[in-house]
């Protein structure tokens, strides 16, 4: 989420697809997040998501998003 983000919605970088928001899409973001889950959930199974997620949890690229450039 990105306040008063002006551009492209999706873009793909780094081996990503990246979906942007402004502040006041929230209700968008809570969805696609719901979605994204229920669309591993549906190919993956519940358990084999969760240690999926696990595994996840410990890389790199979970670890980056939480990371902000310009922001201390």
């Amino acid at each position: 989420m990105i306040k008063d983000y002006v551009g492209n919605k999706v873009i793909y970088k780094d081996n990503l697809i990246c979906y942007f928001f402004d502040y006041t899409e929230l209700d968008n973001v809570i969805d696609a997040v719901k979605k994204e889950k229920q669309k591993k959930l549906n190919k993956y199974g519940i358990e084999n998501y969760k240690k999926w997620m696990d595994i996840q949890s410990e890389s790199d690229l979970y670890t980056r998003f939480n990371e902000m450039e310009g922001v201390a």
